[in-house]
């Protein structure tokens, strides 16, 4: 596998991370129509956001270059 397969597999992981979740918002919504491009877009900050957390927090674990 190359880094650009790679690269496409972590693309498609997010992705599914945030259908999953859009499909949890539109449910907590009641499933009502017509609102699915508010839902994804919650969705994808809600995961970016929390991706963008665990990478910090493993850059603050990763030992350090002195």
């Amino acid at each position: 596998m190359n880094l650009q397969d790679q690269s496409v597999s972590t693309d498609d992981a997010v992705h599914k991370l945030i259908a999953e979740r859009a499909y949890e918002i539109w449910e907590s919504h009641g499933r009502i129509h017509g609102y699915d491009k508010v839902h994804w877009h919650e969705a994808e900050q809600e995961i970016l956001n929390c991706l963008q957390q665990a990478a910090e927090v493993q850059s603050l674990k990763a030992p350090h270059a002195a």
